[in-house]
């Protein structure tokens, strides 16, 4: 997989930021002060809950519809296929969760624009973007900001034959 698909597919985890915005994170039971860091022993010890409500690294069969960078009109979507994630192991969605398309395997195919797809594969994510300081440094230049983002990768077209 080339470098600007590996890029596109990792710009797409805004739904965990909101996620982790609107749930709040936790310390038994306690809601954490917005200042308070998470210890990077935390994320090592404990699973960090995605988007499609599994953790992360968990394997996973999604359902859904494919739409072009003219479904958002943001300039992060821009030439990327979009995948509208809407069942979890047939399990339907409270709301659709939307992911660049990338596949570690190189018989997935990029699905066409207004097809549906299952696919298996897994969430996964980590920081991207650049922290606000470093511009302090190089100088400002156009960024989507520091943040945790997910992407999902594809391994099998469930449509396609499994050899």
């Amino acid at each position: 997989m080339n470098a600007m698909r590996v890029r596109a597919v990792i710009l797409t985890g805004l739904a965990v930021a909101a996620f982790l915005t609107w749930a709040g994170l936790t310390n038994a039971g306690k809601r954490l002060p917005p200042d308070k860091s998470i210890p990077l022993a935390d994320l090592r010890d404990r699973p960090v809950m995605g988007s499609l409500g599994h953790p992360l690294g968990t394997i996973v069969v999604i359902e859904g519809e494919v739409a072009d960078e003219s479904y958002t009109n943001l300039k992060e979507d821009d030439g990327a296929t979009l995948l509208r994630v809407r069942a979890v192991n047939g399990e339907k969605l409270a709301g659709e969760r939307l992911f660049h398309f990338g596949s570690l395997n190189l018989r997935v195919g990029t699905p066409a624009v207004g097809s549906r797809f299952k696919f298996t594969g897994y969430e996964t994510g980590g920081f991207t973007g650049t922290p606000t300081k470093a511009f302090d440094y190089v100088g400002r230049f156009a960024d989507t900001g520091y943040r945790f983002t997910t992407e999902f990768v594809v391994l099998r077209d469930e449509a396609k034959s499994r050899d």
